[in-house]
C-alpha cells in the first residue's frame, strides 16, 4: 500500500477547514502520513472571489500555500509530478494537453473549480475532497469519469480525531463551529449532543485498517516514519 502524495480539494470543503481552524490536521497528514492538501489554480481564485465568502479566506489560503502546508498544482508543479511518474518527452506533453483538453470537457458540465480538479486527480491518481455530489452525479450521467475515494472534510476531521491528530474537545469545538454557521455536515455529525460513541460509529472515508477498505470510496493510509519507512499505527 502507498499513501497518495496529495488530497486533491475543490473550495467548498477547504473553507470548512478555514472556518474550523483545523490547519493542524494538514501538519498533520503532512508529517505522520506524508499526504499535502493540494488545490488547482481554478480553486485558489474561487476562494479568493468565493460566491458566499468573498475574500474572507484569500489571506489564509496564502499563508497556508506560503507555509507549504498546501500546494497549487500548477501545469509547471503537474509536469513535474508526472516527471516523477516516468512520463517524459512527447508523452509528458501528450499528458498534459489531455489535461487541458478533458478539464474544459469537464467545464461544459460541472463548475471551473470541480472540472480542473476532478481531472487533475484522475491524471495523478490521488483522492478527492469535495462536497459537491451533484457535480459527481452530473458527470457520471453523461458518461465522464469521477475521482475516487472522493472525502469530506469531515473525514479528515473524525480520521485525525480517531488517530490523535487533533484532541476530543476540538474535534468538538470543530464540528460545533460548522453546525453554528450552518455549514454543510454529514447527517452522522448533525447531533448537537454527539458522545464517544457518536463518533466512532461516523462512516469515515479514512482508515488505517486495511480490513476496512472493501468500499472502493474509501482511502487506507500507513504512517510514514522518519526515514520515508512505514510504520504501524494502532487506531
Amino acid at each position: 500500500m502507498s499513501n497518495p502524495r496529495f488530497i486533491l480539494s475543490d473550495s467548498d470543503a477547504l473553507i470548512q477547514l478555514f472556518i474550523a481552524k483545523q490547519g493542524a490536521i494538514l501538519a498533520f497528514l503532512k508529517g505522520r502520513f506524508g499526504i499535502t492538501l493540494a488545490v488547482t489554480p481554478e480553486v485558489e481564485i474561487e476562494i479568493s472571489s468565493h460566491r458566499k465568502f468573498g475574500n474572507q479566506f484569500e489571506q489564509v489560503l496564502l499563508r497556508f500555500i506560503g507555509s507549504g502546508s498546501i500546494v497549487v498544482l500548477d501545469d509547471e508543479t503537474v509536469r513535474d509530478v508526472l516527471k516523477e511518474q516516468g512520463l517524459t518527452g512527447a508523452l509528458l506533453d501528450q499528458s498534459l494537453s489531455d489535461i487541458g483538453d478533458r478539464s474544459r470537457t469537464y467545464h461544459k458540465h460541472v463548475g471551473v473549480g470541480e472540472a480542473y480538479t476532478h481531472v487533475k486527480a484522475l491524471a495523478l491518481q490521488v483522492p478527492l475532497m469535495t462536497h459537491d455530489i451533484r457535480a459527481i452525479e452530473t458527470l457520471r450521467h453523461v458518461g465522464l469519469p469521477v475521482a475516487t475515494p472522493y472525502l469530506r472534510f469531515a473525514d479528515l476531521l473524525v480520521f485525525a480525531r480517531k488517530v490523535g491528530g487533533i484532541s476530543k474537545e476540538e474535534c468538538d469545538r470543530a464540528r460545533a463551529t460548522l453546525d453554528g454557521q450552518k455549514e454543510w455536515l454529514p447527517q452522522q455529525l448533525k447531533s448537537r449532543r454527539m458522545v464517544d460513541a457518536d463518533w466512532d460509529q461516523f462512516d469515515c472515508r479514512i482508515t488505517c485498517d486495511t480490513q476496512m477498505t472493501e468500499n472502493s470510496n474509501s482511502l487506507c493510509i500507513e504512517p510514514v516514519t522518519i526515514d520515508g519507512t512505514r510504520g504501524g499505527l494502532k487506531v
